[in-house]
């Protein structure tokens, strides 16, 4: 039996669990941080690779990022199926097709907030197939973007909603999140959840995972949100940086000494 106990997972045998990774800022620093350290994505896809032949059950991305935005990382990070864009994309590692599962973000939104944001010269729009991101250029100020939405009200009609975070704003239908991404994916792949996640965009994974009988690991000082989240002390992880939660993944597929 491999070392459980340092997850706090004593009952859940490691082939039962089924995984939903986050990439940046949990598995990743992120890129403002990353650019002035050295940093290997090859670490990171051996990391999940030695879970995935663990075994684990199943082991899923569950990211913000766009697919070939992890493509771009490295193409070997999609030999691992997953959840893009906060549940609303979803890649099959084994046909190499993309689903969009969500809406598509309505042009004229794209317009608008184009136009909305030609005069604030430090904030950037990122189109993604089913969300729009605002954010800081890299080392930008985030106290530009609260002022932004303070001052720039944009009605949005309908099932979407805007989710402003500690390094950026984004745009995403209320139907579709991170937590959708774990109940498709245990609909897929019946088993004991573990999410891992640094943000509030993480929260409805998090959520659903408890809920679901699962565990969480927490990155990061960023996720105060999580004491709001009905739970087991066992059932949630903290971890103080990307490194510790690395090697606390390692230390579950290490043999025993």
């Amino acid at each position: 039996m491999l070392p459980l106990r340092v997850l706090k997972l004593q009952e859940a045998p490691l082939q039962e669990l089924v995984f939903f990774l986050d990439y940046d800022g949990s598995l990743c620093p992120h890129l403002e941080v990353w650019e002035e350290r050295i940093y290997d994505p090859d670490e990171i896809y051996d990391l999940v690779l030695r879970l995935k032949r663990a075994p684990v059950r199943e082991i899923y991305w569950n990211t913000g990022r766009r697919v070939e935005s992890l493509a771009s990382v490295s193409e070997k990070l999609l030999e691992f199926s997953g959840y893009f864009i906060q549940g609303s994309v979803c890649w099959d590692a084994k046909t190499k097709v993309e689903t969009l599962l969500g809406p598509a973000v309505h042009q004229e939104w794209v317009d608008l907030y184009e136009r909305s944001l030609e005069s604030w010269k430090g904030l950037k729009l990122e189109q993604k197939p089913s969300s729009l991101r605002i954010a800081p250029y890299q080392n930008g100020d985030m106290d530009q973007l609260k002022e932004y939405f303070d001052k720039v009200k944009h009605p949005i009609l309908g099932d979407w909603q805007w989710h402003v975070g500690a390094r950026g704003a984004e745009l995403l239908s209320k139907k579709f999140d991170k937590g959708f991404a774990v109940r498709d994916g245990l609909r897929r792949t019946p088993g004991i959840p573990v999410a891992i996640g640094d943000d509030s965009l993480d929260a409805p994974a998090v959520r659903e995972a408890i809920a679901s009988g699962g565990y969480a690991i927490l990155v990061g000082e960023h996720c105060g949100w999580a004491t709001e989240i009905d739970h087991k002390a066992s059932q949630l992880i903290y971890c103080n940086d990307v490194r510790q939660a690395k090697a606390l993944l390692h230390s579950m597929v290490a043999p025993r000494p």
